[in-house]
Formats: structure tokens, C-alpha cells, sequence
């Protein structure tokens, strides 16, 4: 809702994507992710700070991450 009302608005897109992560709706949570990414939101501090790491995600939630969305959510100094 959020993003019909202003489009211009940047951390909706970073929810919607974690929430089709949820959903298992990779295209719909990378187009999402990317679009929050382009607009200057740091999704990778954002999902660190909610899950710690893809593995803590991924245990707590039984979903696997494909490869190309895992390496959008890992710091680049790891």
C-alpha cells in the first residue's frame, strides 16, 4: 500500500522483498531488493540486523536461499 501511495518511498520496497523471500517469490523478492538497493537502502544492514546472517534466515525459517539472492544480503568484507 504503502508503495501505490508514494512510489518515491525506499525501505517498502526492502520489506516487500524480505516478505517474498518469505513467500518464496525469488524474481518478485530480487526485483524488490534491488529496487530498495538503487534507491540507497542499505538491505544489507537492514536484513543483518533483523536475521544476523543467511544461515541464521534460513535455519530459523526452513527456506533456502537461491545463490544470487544470498550474495545481494552478504557483506562484501566477508
Amino acid at each position: 500500500m504503502a508503495i501505490k501511495l508514494n512510489p518515491e518511498l525506499d525501505s517498502p520496497y526492502y520489506t516487500r522483498g524480505v516478505a517474498w523471500l518469505h513467500l518464496q517469490e525469488w524474481d518478485k523478492a530480487k526485483a524488490d531488493l534491488n529496487v530498495a538497493k538503487n534507491k540507497g537502502v542499505d538491505i544489507i544492514a537492514l536484513f543483518h540486523n533483523k536475521y544476523g546472517d543467511i544461515a541464521i534466515f534460513e535455519q530459523k525459517t526452513g527456506i533456502q536461499l537461491p545463490t544470487d539472492i544470498a550474495s545481494m544480503l552478504i557483506p562484501s568484507d566477508v
